[in-house]
Protein backbone atom coordinates (compact mmCIF):
# COMPACT_ATOMS: atom_id res chain seq x y z
CA UNK A 1 0.00 0.00 0.00
CA UNK A 2 2.90 2.38 0.75
CA UNK A 3 4.46 1.26 -2.51
CA UNK A 4 1.20 2.10 -4.35
CA UNK A 5 0.80 6.10 -2.47
CA UNK A 6 4.28 6.76 -2.93
CA UNK A 7 4.24 6.02 -7.16
CA UNK A 8 0.61 8.47 -7.02
CA UNK A 9 2.01 11.13 -5.00
CA UNK A 10 4.79 11.00 -7.66
CA UNK A 11 2.94 11.34 -10.62
CA UNK A 12 1.21 14.05 -9.20
CA UNK A 13 4.36 15.96 -8.14
CA UNK A 14 5.67 15.23 -12.02
CA UNK A 15 2.08 16.48 -13.01
CA UNK A 16 2.28 19.75 -11.12
CA UNK A 17 5.71 20.42 -12.02
CA UNK A 18 4.91 20.69 -16.06
CA UNK A 19 2.08 22.51 -15.20
CA UNK A 20 3.96 25.40 -13.58
CA UNK A 21 7.23 25.31 -16.34
CA UNK A 22 4.21 25.93 -18.59
CA UNK A 23 2.34 28.35 -17.12
CA UNK A 24 5.58 30.21 -16.18
CA UNK A 25 6.43 30.18 -20.33
CA UNK A 26 5.70 33.38 -22.06
CA UNK A 27 3.65 32.94 -25.44
CA UNK A 28 4.18 35.47 -27.52
CA UNK A 29 3.42 35.89 -31.46
CA UNK A 30 4.29 37.99 -34.49
CA UNK A 31 2.45 40.35 -36.16
CA UNK A 32 2.81 41.01 -40.07
CA UNK A 33 2.15 45.08 -41.30
CA UNK A 34 2.49 46.14 -44.58
CA UNK A 35 1.98 50.18 -45.69
CA UNK A 36 1.69 52.75 -48.30
CA UNK A 37 2.70 56.04 -48.42
CA UNK A 38 1.21 58.39 -51.50
CA UNK A 39 1.92 62.22 -52.18
CA UNK A 40 -0.35 64.86 -52.90
CA UNK A 41 -0.92 63.58 -56.60
CA UNK A 42 -1.92 60.44 -55.04
CA UNK A 43 1.15 58.83 -56.31
CA UNK A 44 2.88 55.96 -54.11
CA UNK A 45 6.14 56.69 -53.00
CA UNK A 46 9.24 54.83 -52.00
CA UNK A 47 10.80 56.72 -49.34
CA UNK A 48 10.57 55.73 -45.67
CA UNK A 49 11.79 58.55 -43.57
CA UNK A 50 10.81 59.76 -40.93
CA UNK A 51 7.94 57.02 -39.87
CA UNK A 52 7.51 55.81 -36.79
CA UNK A 53 5.41 53.02 -35.57
CA UNK A 54 4.06 52.56 -32.26
CA UNK A 55 2.03 49.56 -30.79
CA UNK A 56 -0.52 49.46 -28.02
CA UNK A 57 -1.92 46.89 -26.25
CA UNK A 58 -6.23 47.10 -25.32
CA UNK A 59 -4.60 49.43 -22.35
CA UNK A 60 -3.22 51.77 -24.83
CA UNK A 61 -0.06 50.95 -23.01
CA UNK A 62 2.76 51.17 -25.35
CA UNK A 63 4.50 47.88 -25.75
CA UNK A 64 7.11 49.18 -28.85
CA UNK A 65 8.25 52.29 -30.65
CA UNK A 66 10.41 51.74 -33.64
CA UNK A 67 11.01 53.57 -37.00
CA UNK A 68 9.66 51.87 -40.00
CA UNK A 69 12.47 51.06 -42.73
CA UNK A 70 10.62 49.19 -44.95
CA UNK A 71 6.94 49.03 -46.62
CA UNK A 72 6.59 45.35 -45.41
CA UNK A 73 7.68 43.89 -41.76
CA UNK A 74 6.92 41.54 -39.34
CA UNK A 75 6.75 42.29 -35.60
CA UNK A 76 8.26 39.67 -33.35
CA UNK A 77 7.46 38.49 -29.50
CA UNK A 78 4.67 40.52 -28.94
CA UNK A 79 2.38 39.17 -25.89
CA UNK A 80 -1.15 37.65 -26.53
CA UNK A 81 -4.13 39.97 -26.92
CA UNK A 82 -5.41 43.08 -28.46
CA UNK A 83 -3.12 45.50 -30.33
CA UNK A 84 -3.41 49.19 -31.76
CA UNK A 85 -0.57 49.90 -34.24
CA UNK A 86 -0.10 54.03 -34.78
CA UNK A 87 1.81 54.93 -38.00
CA UNK A 88 3.37 58.40 -37.84
CA UNK A 89 5.12 60.67 -40.75
CA UNK A 90 5.80 64.75 -40.49
CA UNK A 91 3.26 66.31 -42.71
CA UNK A 92 1.10 62.99 -43.11
CA UNK A 93 -1.99 62.21 -41.50
CA UNK A 94 -2.12 59.90 -38.31
CA UNK A 95 -3.57 56.34 -38.95
CA UNK A 96 -4.28 53.86 -36.11
CA UNK A 97 -5.00 50.26 -37.12
CA UNK A 98 -8.12 48.90 -35.75
CA UNK A 99 -7.83 46.91 -33.08
CA UNK A 100 -6.65 42.69 -33.60
CA UNK A 101 -5.97 39.97 -31.53
CA UNK A 102 -2.48 38.00 -31.48
CA UNK A 103 -3.09 34.62 -31.74
CA UNK A 104 0.40 33.30 -30.92
CA UNK A 105 1.39 32.52 -34.50
CA UNK A 106 1.33 35.25 -37.19
CA UNK A 107 -1.46 37.49 -37.91
CA UNK A 108 -1.77 39.76 -40.90
CA UNK A 109 -3.13 43.38 -40.74
CA UNK A 110 -4.62 44.82 -43.30
CA UNK A 111 -2.29 47.36 -45.32
CA UNK A 112 -1.82 50.75 -44.08
CA UNK A 113 -2.21 53.91 -45.91
CA UNK A 114 -0.56 57.23 -45.11
CA UNK A 115 -1.05 60.34 -47.36
CA UNK A 116 0.02 63.95 -47.12
CA UNK A 117 -1.95 66.17 -44.81
CA UNK A 118 -2.59 69.82 -46.48
CA UNK A 119 -0.62 72.59 -45.36
CA UNK A 120 -3.49 74.71 -44.67
CA UNK A 121 -7.03 75.03 -42.57
CA UNK A 122 -9.78 77.79 -42.74
CA UNK A 123 -10.00 80.15 -40.85
CA UNK A 124 -13.50 80.94 -41.23
CA UNK A 125 -16.28 78.58 -41.61
CA UNK A 126 -19.96 79.09 -41.51
CA UNK A 127 -22.46 76.86 -42.65
CA UNK A 128 -26.94 77.21 -43.64
CA UNK A 129 -29.52 75.23 -44.10
CA UNK A 130 -32.61 75.75 -46.28
CA UNK A 131 -34.94 73.58 -48.16
CA UNK A 132 -33.08 70.78 -48.22
CA UNK A 133 -29.59 72.15 -49.09
CA UNK A 134 -26.93 73.56 -47.57
CA UNK A 135 -24.46 76.00 -47.91
CA UNK A 136 -20.72 76.11 -46.83
CA UNK A 137 -18.64 79.21 -46.30
CA UNK A 138 -15.27 79.01 -46.37
CA UNK A 139 -11.94 81.60 -45.40
CA UNK A 140 -8.24 80.90 -45.89
CA UNK A 141 -4.93 82.65 -46.66
CA UNK A 142 -3.74 79.51 -48.67
CA UNK A 143 -2.17 80.36 -52.17
CA UNK A 144 0.39 77.71 -54.01
CA UNK A 145 1.20 77.00 -57.61
CA UNK A 146 0.96 73.22 -56.90
CA UNK A 147 -1.93 71.56 -59.10
CA UNK A 148 -3.10 68.56 -57.22
CA UNK A 149 -6.58 68.19 -56.73
CA UNK A 150 -7.62 69.27 -52.84
CA UNK A 151 -11.08 69.42 -51.80
CA UNK A 152 -12.75 69.57 -48.30
CA UNK A 153 -14.82 66.81 -46.22
CA UNK A 154 -17.50 67.88 -43.67
CA UNK A 155 -17.61 65.83 -40.65
CA UNK A 156 -21.61 66.27 -39.09
CA UNK A 157 -22.48 65.61 -35.33
CA UNK A 158 -24.47 65.75 -32.50
CA UNK A 159 -21.78 67.90 -30.34
CA UNK A 160 -19.55 70.86 -30.59
CA UNK A 161 -16.28 68.05 -30.06
CA UNK A 162 -17.31 66.83 -33.78
CA UNK A 163 -14.24 65.47 -35.57
CA UNK A 164 -13.10 62.99 -38.28
CA UNK A 165 -13.42 60.29 -35.70
CA UNK A 166 -16.46 61.69 -33.92
CA UNK A 167 -18.65 61.99 -36.36
CA UNK A 168 -22.46 60.46 -37.31
CA UNK A 169 -21.26 60.87 -40.98
CA UNK A 170 -19.22 63.00 -43.51
CA UNK A 171 -19.68 63.99 -46.97
CA UNK A 172 -16.23 64.54 -48.94
CA UNK A 173 -17.10 67.75 -51.69
CA UNK A 174 -15.78 68.37 -55.11
CA UNK A 175 -12.31 68.56 -56.17
CA UNK A 176 -10.30 71.48 -58.03
CA UNK A 177 -6.47 72.12 -58.58
CA UNK A 178 -5.04 73.54 -55.65
CA UNK A 179 -3.20 76.23 -57.27
CA UNK A 180 -7.11 77.61 -57.73
CA UNK A 181 -7.94 77.66 -53.81
CA UNK A 182 -9.19 81.50 -53.11
CA UNK A 183 -9.34 83.09 -49.92
CA UNK A 184 -13.23 82.68 -49.66
CA UNK A 185 -15.25 79.68 -50.77
CA UNK A 186 -18.78 79.16 -51.08
CA UNK A 187 -20.01 75.13 -51.55
CA UNK A 188 -23.80 74.08 -51.82
CA UNK A 189 -24.81 70.99 -52.03
CA UNK A 190 -28.46 69.02 -51.11
CA UNK A 191 -28.37 67.66 -47.75
CA UNK A 192 -31.78 65.54 -47.46
CA UNK A 193 -33.82 65.58 -44.16
CA UNK A 194 -34.42 62.11 -44.56
CA UNK A 195 -30.31 61.77 -44.36
CA UNK A 196 -30.49 63.62 -41.49
CA UNK A 197 -32.81 61.87 -39.83
CA UNK A 198 -31.53 58.32 -40.75
CA UNK A 199 -28.03 59.87 -38.79
CA UNK A 200 -30.36 60.64 -35.85
CA UNK A 201 -31.31 64.20 -36.01
CA UNK A 202 -34.36 65.46 -35.51
CA UNK A 203 -36.33 69.01 -36.21
CA UNK A 204 -34.75 71.55 -34.10
CA UNK A 205 -31.82 69.84 -33.52
CA UNK A 206 -28.38 71.64 -33.65
CA UNK A 207 -26.08 70.19 -36.52
CA UNK A 208 -22.68 70.40 -35.47
CA UNK A 209 -20.18 70.48 -38.77
CA UNK A 210 -16.21 70.81 -39.12
CA UNK A 211 -14.43 70.77 -42.06
CA UNK A 212 -11.00 69.41 -43.30
CA UNK A 213 -9.00 70.41 -46.44
CA UNK A 214 -8.40 67.29 -48.19
CA UNK A 215 -6.40 65.17 -51.25
CA UNK A 216 -8.05 63.34 -53.64
CA UNK A 217 -6.55 60.11 -52.35
CA UNK A 218 -7.95 60.91 -48.79
CA UNK A 219 -11.18 59.15 -49.96
CA UNK A 220 -9.66 56.01 -49.90
CA UNK A 221 -9.02 56.84 -46.12
CA UNK A 222 -12.45 56.76 -45.61
CA UNK A 223 -13.41 53.90 -47.45
CA UNK A 224 -11.31 52.18 -44.99
CA UNK A 225 -12.53 53.32 -41.98
CA UNK A 226 -15.86 52.21 -43.31
CA UNK A 227 -14.71 49.06 -44.23
CA UNK A 228 -13.14 48.81 -40.44
CA UNK A 229 -14.69 51.22 -38.07
CA UNK A 230 -11.52 50.30 -35.94
CA UNK A 231 -9.65 52.97 -38.07
CA UNK A 232 -9.13 56.38 -36.58
CA UNK A 233 -6.90 59.25 -37.89
CA UNK A 234 -5.38 62.09 -36.20
CA UNK A 235 -5.82 65.32 -38.33
CA UNK A 236 -3.96 69.00 -37.29
CA UNK A 237 -6.14 71.10 -39.60
CA UNK A 238 -9.86 71.37 -38.61
CA UNK A 239 -11.89 74.54 -39.20
CA UNK A 240 -13.71 76.52 -36.56
CA UNK A 241 -17.07 74.55 -36.02
CA UNK A 242 -20.09 75.58 -37.74
CA UNK A 243 -23.63 74.51 -37.32
CA UNK A 244 -26.98 74.99 -38.48
CA UNK A 245 -30.45 73.98 -36.82
CA UNK A 246 -32.60 71.42 -38.60
CA UNK A 247 -35.76 72.55 -40.03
Amino acid sequence: MKTFSAYYLLLIFIAVSISSCTEKKDITGSLYVSMAINNNECEQISELDDVDMIVYNSSLDSLRIMPVTAAQFRIDNLPLGEKRIVLRKPGYIEVSSSSIVNTGETDTLNKILLIKELPFSYSEFSASYQNERVTFLLSTDYTTDDTYLTGDVFCFGKQRSVSINESLFTMPAGYFPANSVSNDMSFTTSLSKSLLQSKGFTTNDTVFIVAYPINFCFEWLLDEQEDDPGITLKMTNPSPIAYFIME
